[in-house]
């Protein structure tokens, strides 16, 4: 069994439910459902029940373990820190070695959770062809094609400029002036396919900080849909990768655009823990990765930044708000920016529904949980929801385009770099 602990810790730690239900709310499948089984108690219960030998990895057990998003908000409401996100992906790993899936879904958490993260090229190609599709007006077809092919305009979200090819990413850009930081940067595999205008974004944000970027030829996907789907073995060897391309550079920080990534490079040193050679590279490499937010505010965020007049609310990306715990970083970032006008929406940390492979698996439970995303963000009047995760950015696009919504959905990089452009800041080809 691939996973982060032994069978004697997953006991320990599935013993540490006290099953008060302060999780119920924060989950969105049981919000969704209403059902316990499907819910952070229910599957713990379910999960200690076959850890108990009382049931088998039988098909009710193991679609309750995948219709969980993994967005982690349980743990921020848990009272007693339980681990649920540990605690899945180490059940699903076990799944996928002994659960005889469907063969639609076998192929789908194959392709989304080890082929196309491997294959960032491939990807990039496959986005590029998507984007032509748009320029063609051949999405909106998209949706009446039957299931799961109806469900790829999530790959489809809308484009602020009129690149349909973007080239790699040169492996080390200087700052226009002196060079403060050396910035290692994980361009991801969904992210540099699927939404590259962001990750160029990030690039001149850190530009305009004095940093220099490298950025590895060597690397890859950061593991996060291995991790999270059961792959973990295969996610341990992306982890290694990665800490191969990087360990060299002489970084004085790692950084990506996508939160979800930065939380799965944050959780190296817990996937490798007890690898013999990795262990102590994967601490030496934690201790570098910032998210973004955190990173500006803790070199002192360049703000000479032009004017921006936008009414926005800031919706909390899972891998931001319950991986990593941070929230006030972008939210203290936005309201610097003159003009920009930030309001709060309900329950702006409760999950939009696109971890994971969730939105193909499981889509009836994204579209709901969208909906209810949606509509708080709808009362606030804002004309931008703000996001820091790419299943985020994915799917609130598609959920607005959808339902025909007249608001935007940006990346926080994407209003940094608008800022400073509209300062006079001096743009470097990325």
């Amino acid at each position: 069994m691939a996973e982060y602990f032994d069978k004697s810790e997953i006991e320990r730690l599935v013993l540490t439910c006290i099953h008060c239900g302060f999780c119920l709310l924060s989950c969105p499948t049981y919000r969704v459902l209403g059902y316990e089984p499907d819910s952070p108690r229910g599957r713990l219960y379910l999960i200690r029940a076959f850890l108990d030998k009382r049931i088998g990895m039988e098909d009710k057990f193991v679609e309750h373990l995948y219709k969980c998003i993994g967005c982690r908000g349980c743990e921020t409401a848990c009272p007693s820190g339980a681990k649920l996100g540990i605690i899945i992906d180490s059940m699903k790993s076990q799944a996928v070695k002994e659960y005889k899936f469907p063969v639609t879904q076998a192929i789908e958490l194959r392709l989304g959770g080890k082929f196309l993260v491997t294959h960032i090229d491939l990807l990039r190609y496959l986005m590029t062809f998507v984007r032509v599709l748009q320029r063609l007006g051949i999405e909106y077809l998209v949706k009446h094609l039957p299931r799961p092919l109806s469900e790829l305009d999530y790959l489809m979200p809308t484009t602020p400029s009129s690149k349909l090819y973007y080239p790699k990413i040169p492996e080390i850009i200087k700052p226009p002036g002196r060079k403060k930081y050396r910035i290692g940067f994980l361009h991801g595999c969904l992210m540099e396919a699927a939404l590259p205008w962001v990750n160029r974004a990030l690039i001149q944000v850190l530009l305009a900080n004095d940093c220099e970027v490298v950025t590895p030829r060597s690397q890859t996907c950061c593991g996060a849909a291995s991790m999270h789907e059961g792959f973990l073995d295969h996610a341990k060897k992306l982890a290694k990768n990665n800490i191969d391309a990087f360990e060299s550079l002489d970084l004085d920080y790692i950084v990506t655009s996508a939160s979800g990534c930065v939380a799965t490079l944050k959780m190296y040193d817990e996937l490798l823990k007890k690898d013999p050679e990795y262990g102590k590279k994967a601490k030496e490499f934690r201790k570098k990765v910032r998210d973004l937010s955190e990173l500006l505010l803790e070199i002192g965020m360049n703000k000479n930044f032009g004017e921006l007049e936008l009414i926005t609310t800031f919706h909390d990306s899972c891998g931001l708000a319950h991986a990593q715990r941070i929230t006030q970083q972008p939210r203290e970032i936005l309201r610097s920016i003159p003009g920009l006008r930030l309001i709060e929406m309900k329950d702006s940390d409760l999950c939009c529904g696109a971890g994971g492979l969730n939105w193909i698996l499981h889509p009836e439970i994204t579209k709901e949980t969208l909906s209810m995303k949606l509509r708080n963000a709808r009362e606030t009047g804002a004309s931008a929801i703000i996001v820091s995760n790419i299943p985020c950015y994915l799917n609130i696009s598609r959920g607005i385009k959808r339902w025909k919504i007249n608001m935007n959905v940006l990346h926080y990089v994407e209003l940094l770099d608008e800022a400073y452009r509209k300062a006079g800041k001096t743009r470097i080809d990325a």
